[in-house]
C-alpha cells in the first residue's frame, strides 16, 4: 500500500511539472504572437505624434587592423546607429549602391558590407538610411552622413593604408 502511494505521488509530481512546462511555453508563445500587443500595453502609441523617427547616432568603420577608416579587399565594413524612438518600419540600408541585411544588436541597429574587390582609385563608402517609420507611421529623412563624421575609404590596388593617429 504504501508503494503504491509513493507511485501515486511521483506520477502527480511528474504531471504537475509537465502543467508547469506546457504552462510556460504557451505563455511564451502568446508572448511572441502577440508582442506588437505588448509593446504597446508597455509603450502606447500617441495618435497625435505627427513627428518623424530621428536618428540620433551614426557611424561607419572597417575592421580593417591597420586602419579602421580604410578597407582593403578582405574586409568589413560596419555601419551602426540608433533611433529617437521604437520604430514601425525598419530601415532600408544602402552601402555602396548595394541594399544590405539589417541587424539589431544592443539597442544597435547594425549593417555590414563586405569589400570583395578594390578599386583603381580610392573610393569613399558611400551609404543610405531611407523608407523608416516610426510606430505612428510617420516618415524619417534619408540619412546619407555619419553624427561622428567618420568615413571609411576602399583604397585603391597597391596602395598602402595609412596607420591610425
Amino acid at each position: 500500500m504504501i508503494e503504491e502511494e509513493q507511485k501515486q505521488k511521483k506520477l502527480s509530481s511528474i504531471i504537475t511539472i509537465i502543467l508547469i512546462i506546457l504552462g510556460m511555453l504557451l505563455l511564451i508563445f502568446l508572448v511572441y504572437q502577440n508582442n506588437e500587443t505588448i509593446i504597446n500595453f508597455i509603450n502606447p502609441i500617441d495618435k497625435n505624434d505627427k513627428i518623424p523617427p530621428e536618428i540620433t547616432y551614426v557611424t561607419i568603420t572597417s575592421d580593417n587592423e591597420t586602419n579602421s577608416n580604410y578597407a582593403e579587399e578582405g574586409n568589413t565594413i560596419t555601419l551602426k546607429f540608433k533611433f529617437n524612438e521604437q520604430l514601425g518600419t525598419n530601415p532600408t540600408i544602402i552601402i555602396n549602391g548595394k541594399e544590405t541585411t539589417l541587424y539589431k544588436r544592443n539597442g544597435y541597429y547594425v549593417s555590414y558590407y563586405q569589400v570583395l574587390n578594390q578599386p583603381t582609385t580610392n573610393k569613399q563608402i558611400t551609404f543610405k538610411i531611407k523608407d523608416y517609420k516610426d510606430r505612428n507611421n510617420n516618415l524619417g529623412k534619408e540619412i546619407i552622413e555619419t553624427t561622428d563624421k567618420t568615413t571609411v575609404t576602399i583604397l585603391a590596388k597597391g596602395s598602402k593604408i595609412p596607420s591610425s593617429n
